[in-house]
């Protein structure tokens, strides 16, 4: 079943939309209460007669506070509101990101690494030398299809996944980070961790290939950004100093 359709995310974009709906609706019942104290309780006190100018002058006051109060407030109540409309629909998609990616490693990514360990258990036990017969030629080509497997996967970590911070302009790049832990837990029950970030570029015909690692930190937010910049600067400064 896809992310979206599960009962959590159902529920998540139920009550972005109340939030959304209820916005101009909180905003535009403070602006009406504001103006419905004013005519009620202010605007007579000013045109009737019998009050005195120091009277009159107080209940301007208290009429500019309905007037720009209670609007000032709807305001801000219908920014925050949608401010937590669109913090939830940033969770939403961070979590189907999250589980894409998640998904994406336990059906591409570890197959094709389990598959390369066993290929190369197999290439080191004795035997016929490689390159003769049919069993050779299947090897390759299953070494062939492992190895487009991880490519692949890696790509798609750059275009959607965990590696997202690492994609490039004008570049198709395939990586991978990585977060690891290390030390004793801190009190909260984790750890602190060193970032990691690896990939090349183009993928279609890499031509540089680049490692990040940075002490504590986090693959995706701190490694790929730098990979990023480091694979930009490859790229496009090449191309500057290649123009005539």
């Amino acid at each position: 079943m896809p992310a979206e359709s599960t009962p959590r995310y159902t529920t998540l974009a139920r009550t972005k939309t109340v939030i959304r709906l209820l916005a101009p609706l909180v905003s535009g019942g403070l602006l009406m209460i504001g103006l419905s104290l004013f005519s009620a309780g202010v605007a007579p006190r000013l045109i009737a007669p019998g009050y005195a100018v120091s009277e009159r002058l107080i209940w301007c006051v208290v009429g500019l506070g309905y007037l720009l109060g209670f609007p000032i407030a709807g305001f801000i109540l219908f920014y925050l509101l949608r401010a937590a409309a669109d913090l939830i629909d940033l969770m939403i998609d961070s979590e189907i990101a999250a589980e894409k990616t998640a998904d994406l490693m336990e059906r591409q990514l570890v197959p094709a690494v389990h598959r390369m360990c066993q290929l190369l258990e197999a290439r080191n036990q004795p035997g016929p030398p490689a390159g003769q017969g049919e069993a050779a030629t299947r090897s390759a080509e299953a070494r062939r299809q492992a190895l487009e497997a991880v490519r692949e996967a890696m790509r798609q970590a750059v275009s959607w996944g965990t590696a997202k911070n690492a994609a490039v302009r004008g570049i198709s790049v395939g990586g991978k980070t990585g977060t690891a832990e290390f030390g004793a837990p801190l009190a909260d029950g984790k750890h602190e961790s060193h970032a990691w970030f690896t990939g090349f570029a183009p993928f279609e015909k890499p031509e540089v290939t680049v490692v990040v690692f940075l002490e504590k930190g986090n693959g995706a937010n701190n490694a790929a950004p730098v990979g990023a910049k480091i694979l930009d600067y490859y790229f496009h400064r090449q191309f500057l100093a290649e123009a005539p």
